[in-house]
């Protein structure tokens, strides 16, 4: 989420673990020490956000993550962007994209797998002051112990005896708070069903935007070619939001020469629902959840007119890449 805050999803816990990564040079200001978990700076786990409930006997089999570009220290367009590129996505803004896959233990025709997005800032901003806060108070008191005893102060025995006293330890027995999905996950969430999309790579954001791509089925004939779909793209960037439904008045579809726009979960500039939309703000809880999930997150869904039979679509800062996947039998004969 930041150059020091690392968003890590836990299958077993079914949450979104935050952790604070201090920097190296916060590192070295630790006494030396035998046992690193004991080190008052160090990567910590500072606060988690549960995912939905599932029913009993349902589990998560697999969870990754990406968000693109990656957060820098000192500048907001990250070093690796040539100098010829006009502009670049703001990392700050960017979605957290998950792929998670749930399965039932008792009844393995029960599976599916669901595609999650989430902004990083939004996310960001739901750690509670309070813990980011305990967390710069801690690397500002051992610097100040640190430095107190002046340049020449290099014991380190005297300096970890000091600090087994100071305050910083709180942040070492403070219990790690969960925070309930219905709290935190409703408003800035979108759910996916993934039965009708390609969902081999995960590499399908960029920004604010993401992409899906229905792979195609095959038709009569083991090796007929596949049916061609289109391809869309999922923009949600408010600023996006607000120009298309002041362009447009209302949800859509609209259909265009190359394409056909729509606004998904637009609230109206009133503050009110418009037709349809809470309805498609509810995924079914397809046997696995606990109840039906709820994600308000809203965007503005760009479908092709022009169709494709990729195997699967990724998208980076300046184009989209359709692929072919072409699977190989290596048979290696061992009898010599």
């Amino acid at each position: 989420m930041r150059e020091d805050i690392l968003v890590f999803p836990n299958s077993y816990r079914r949450s979104l673990d935050v952790y604070h990564v201090p920097s190296s040079a916060d590192l070295e200001l630790n006494p030396a020490s035998d046992s690193k978990s004991s080190d008052p700076i160090r990567t910590r786990l500072i606060h988690a956000f549960r995912l939905p409930e599932l029913q009993e006997g349902c589990y998560i089999a697999s969870i990754e993550a990406r968000c693109s570009p990656n957060p820098t220290a000192t500048d907001c367009i990250p070093s690796y962007t040539p100098a010829s590129t006009p502009y670049s996505n703001d990392p700050a803004a960017a979605i957290i994209f998950l792929k998670m896959a749930l399965r039932n233990a008792t009844d393995t025709s029960i599976r599916q797998t669901y595609n999650v997005v989430v902004p990083r800032k939004a996310l960001l901003n739901l750690v509670p002051d309070g813990i980011l806060q305990d967390v710069s108070k801690v690397i500002e008191e051992l610097r100040a112990v640190r430095s107190a005893g002046g340049e020449e102060s290099t014991d380190d025995a005297e300096l970890a005896a000091r600090l087994a006293n100071a305050s910083l330890q709180e942040l070492t027995v403070r219990d790690i708070v969960m925070q309930p999905w219905e709290k935190w996950g409703p408003p800035i969430t979108r759910w996916f069903n993934t039965s009708r999309l390609s969902n081999m790579f995960i590499a399908t954001t960029g920004g604010q935007r993401c992409i899906q791509y229905a792979k195609p089925e095959p038709t009569d004939g083991e090796n007929a070619p596949g049916k061609p779909n289109t391809i869309h793209i999922l923009d949600f960037n408010p600023c996006t939001l607000k120009r298309a439904w002041n362009g447009l008045g209302r949800p859509g579809p609209f259909r265009g020469p190359k394409c056909t726009i729509s606004i998904v979960g637009m609230m109206s500039t009133h503050g009110d629902a418009v037709e349809g939309s809470e309805a498609e703000n509810i995924l079914p809880n397809g046997g696995l959840f606990a109840s039906d999930v709820v994600g308000r997150l809203p965007y503005v869904k760009c479908m092709s007119h022009e169709e494709w039979t990729y195997d699967g679509v990724i998208i980076s800062e300046e184009m989209l890449i359709g692929l072919k996947v072409i699977f190989n039998l290596l048979l290696v004969n061992w009898n010599r």
